[in-house]
């Protein structure tokens, strides 16, 4: 590449070494330079070229040479603005719009944090966007847009005077599965939507019942953890829109054929540009009409204009489906908005890492509710624009199945003066209850305020069976959900899943899990854990997989049924269970063992939980320190672990604090190489912590303990770090696979061999453990060697 310090840059693009039989190229906004990488084959049907720009940058002293780095932006670029596809018989939603195009992604896989803030400041201040379409999102475990992206973008959106559109993300159906950066609270949170007649054009598939409204089961639900109102709206999530002509056409195999130039792909990616398409549209109509069109306005007239699917759920969807004809009725009406905020208290498993512990912007109660116990929430509302004196709002709710009761009709804010609304609640079944409460002006056009409110009722593992079946039958292209409490300190938490078996009629389906933190833990792609199989299931089989040491919390399992399932409705057979078992004698304490010498043991154990088919079995000894160590509130202790070469595990861990509300947090060091570097840490808010470290490298390794909180000043706590190493012996115990019903007790002799020393203040560890018969652990004992000699 040969470039002038200013505009004009050659490239070589035939590698001759020569620049003179090449044509100045300039920056592609200024000129709409494009030229080629390759050369097409005209007799084939794919170009073999691939277009390139230029971007010129004086003040960096870098060229940009822009290729493109798959289909992802080209598919999304085209649900926007595509223009005549298939010789003029469709196009994208706004195809007039003029695009700008801002990379944040790599051309491997992942985006930047830098590039995803510099490059929506770009778009939104330099290039001068009228609205911004954003298909990119992760799902962290705290999705509360209480981080600087969210925060910037919500300025952006006001001062720059340009409204966001951002996919909701692909992490569902689970609730609380809601993406950043579309948590933002100012942004346009899309989820997607499906009807019949593209599950039929688009898939090959059908709905079962005719005329139902779809959404697709990938969309990600909310609310953010703090009840946020995400997503906002969901727009169409499938389409064949454009993707780069040097890829062969993209259809879903064996529905319909397509192109080099067209794919059909799915996804909130999709919707996304769907909803900012409709955006561009409502803002040229208004910039034609002279009607107002700020971000605030144009919010107003989507939110309000949408149309709620009865099938779904207010967390689901948010408003319901984009309706741009009566959006541009609202907008067209140069309505008023206003400012309000809302406080409410919230129950969730992250709710002490909210910017306000435990106060929420919406009711959300994933824990603590209970069938039959009903109790209310309070909400604060303040209004801190529009016009002095007071201002009356009508409250309604929408999507409510009865759970919630307003305390009054409507609620009179005077301006900067917080009012309170009390809401009762009394859920009538196990599930996922939620509504949009309205605050509406009826002298403005639109709503002015909305909450999203959503309860979780879920059902408790009780005596004698530790256990819940459910039969039912699921929709084809549908989902259904079932939230399950389990209590802290449960050892392992196993869903099984029956009735799609290959043979004809009996259906498709699979069911995913989802953490009280609101995340899946398993592989939710669109091919992954079928009954029957389409591929693996990565963690289990379709029909049995088990977490041990479940997070306490409510868990949500989805059931739902694959778009090739050969029956409408797949019956099935869930069954969720809690294990768990104790060991007695625990700790096993031995004073000394002779080097090399098996020393008789006995353990029993007791089945606390629900029914398995499982045994007892050893484990290999480790060099262990057993402490209990004082900490001060601030204070960091370290300490140094020399670890033997070949050990299959680096244990630390902490707890158990005479301060209960100490927060202690955990960090290991691998300083085997000269400068300590971080391994691994847990630092939640409490003290129960653990950092496991695999095969660790032999050598000197730092554990630090850090008083992050300690309230009482002081506190003690339990410290434990081990290395296991064959070289220090082993547990055998003689046992078998069996079935052990709830409350079962068995006796099974065991050998303890100790083979070498631990070093000096160290101990021999182990553990006597019950395992299942796909050997995950569901209890276990301690085994402790003070000394060998």
């Amino acid at each position: 590449m040969l470039w002038d310090g200013a505009s004009s840059v050659r490239v070589d693009v035939d590698q001759d070494l020569d620049f003179t039989d090449e044509p100045v190229m300039t920056d592609y906004r200024v000129n709409r330079d494009v030229r080629y990488f390759g050369t097409d084959n005209p007799a084939t049907a794919i170009a073999e070229r691939m277009p390139f720009v230029v971007q010129p940058d004086g003040a960096t002293k870098t060229v940009n040479i822009g290729i493109v780095s798959g289909a992802h932006g080209s598919h999304v670029a085209g649900i926007v603005a595509a223009n005549g596809m298939f010789g003029g018989a469709m196009s994208g939603a706004a195809p007039g719009a003029q695009l700008v195009s801002v990379r944040v992604c790599l051309f491997v896989s992942g985006c930047t944090a830098h590039a995803l803030i510099e490059g929506m400041i770009y778009a939104a201040k330099r290039a001068n966007v009228d609205v911004i379409n954003m298909s990119i999102g992760g799902l962290p475990a705290l999705n509360d847009a209480n981080n600087t992206r969210a925060v910037l973008y919500d300025r952006l959106i006001e001062q720059e005077n340009v409204q966001m559109f951002l996919s909701a993300g692909n992490s569902g159906p689970g609730e609380n599965t809601v993406g950043d950066p579309s948590v933002a609270t100012k942004a346009m949170s899309v989820g997607t939507s499906i009807s019949d007649a593209t599950w039929q054009s688009n898939y090959g598939s059908t709905a079962p019942a005719p005329g139902t409204d779809n959404q697709h089961p990938f969309s990600s639900r909310g609310p953010r953890e703090d009840g946020g109102f995400k997503p906002n709206i969901i727009a169409p999530g499938a389409a064949i829109s454009p993707t780069p002509v040097w890829q062969p056409g993209g259809p879903v195999a064996g529905v319909h054929a397509l192109p080099p130039g067209y794919s059909m792909f799915n996804g909130t990616s999709m919707a996304a540009p769907q909803a900012a398409g409709a955006g561009a549209l409502l803002v040229s109509a208004a910039k034609q009409t002279g009607a107002q069109h700020q971000p605030a306005q144009l919010r107003q007239a989507l939110n309000s204009s949408a149309r709620f699917f009865p099938t779904s759920g207010a967390y689901e969807q948010g408003n319901g489906l984009i309706r741009v004809p009566q959006a541009w009725a609202l907008l067209a009406t140069n309505a008023k908005t206003v400012d309000i905020t809302s406080a409410v208290p919230v129950d969730t498993a992250l709710e002490q890492f909210l910017a306000r512990p435990g106060i929420g912007v919406g009711i959300h109660d994933r824990e603590g509710v209970t069938i039959g116990q009903a109790y209310t929430r309070q909400y604060t509302f303040t209004r801190t624009s529009g016009p002095g004196g007071t201002a009356t709002y009508n409250l309604s709710l929408v999507g409510n199945d009865g759970t919630f009761s307003l305390g009054a009709t409507s609620i009179a804010l005077p301006k900067g003066q917080p009012r309170t609304l009390t809401v009762g609640i009394n859920p009538a079944s196990y599930g996922i209850h939620s509504a949009v409460l309205n605050l509406d002006d009826p002298t403005n056009p639109g709503i002015e305020y909305q909450t999203m409110n959503t309860v979780v009722v879920a059902r408790d593992f009780t005596a004698p069976d530790y256990s819940h079946t459910i039969t039912g039958s699921v929709a084809r292209n549908q989902k259904l959900s079932y939230t399950f409490e389990v209590q802290p300190g449960t050892p392992a938490f196993k869903v099984d899943f029956s009735g799609p078996d290959g043979s004809p009629g009996t259906g498709q389906a699979r069911f995913l899990r989802f953490h009280p933190f609101g995340v899946g833990i398993d592989d939710s792609s669109s091919l992954s854990c079928y009954s029957p199989p389409v591929v693996g299931c990565a963690g289990g089989s379709p029909n049995s997989r088990t977490v041990s040491n479940p997070t306490p919390g409510v868990w949500e399992i989805t059931v739902e049924a694959r778009r090739t399932s050969d029956a409408d409705f797949t019956p099935f057979t869930l069954t969720a269970t809690v294990l768990g078992a104790t060991v007695s004698p625990n700790p096993d304490t031995i004073a000394t063992a002779v080097l090399g010498v098996p020393m008789n043991r006995s353990y029993t154990a007791t089945n606390l939980f629900g029914a398995f088919t499982g045994r007892m079995a050893g484990s290999t000894l480790g060099s262990a320190l057993l402490a209990r160590p004082t900490i001060a509130n601030l204070e960091q202790q370290l300490r140094e672990v020399d670890v033997a070469a070949g050990s299959s595990s680096l244990r630390a861990t902490i707890g158990n604090p005479s301060d209960p509300a100490a927060d202690l947090d955990l960090f290991v060091f691998n300083c085997t190489t000269g400068p300590c570097v971080l391994a691994g840490q847990a630092a939640d808010g409490d003290s129960e912590e653990s950092v496991t470290i695999a095969n660790p490298a032999a050598g000197r390794w730092v554990v630090l303990v850090d008083g992050f909180a300690v309230p009482a000043g002081t506190t003690a706590y339990d410290y434990v770090d081990v290395f296991v190493n064959t070289a220090f012996g082993s547990i055998v115990v003689t046992d078998a696979n069996a079935l052990r019903p709830s409350g079962a007790m068995w006796t099974s002799p065991a050998t303890v061999t100790a083979t070498t020393a631990p070093a000096a203040g160290r101990v021999l560890l182990g553990q006597v453990r019950v395992i299942t018969d796909t050997n995950v652990l569901v209890g276990s004992g301690t085994v402790i060697v003070e000394s060998v000699s």
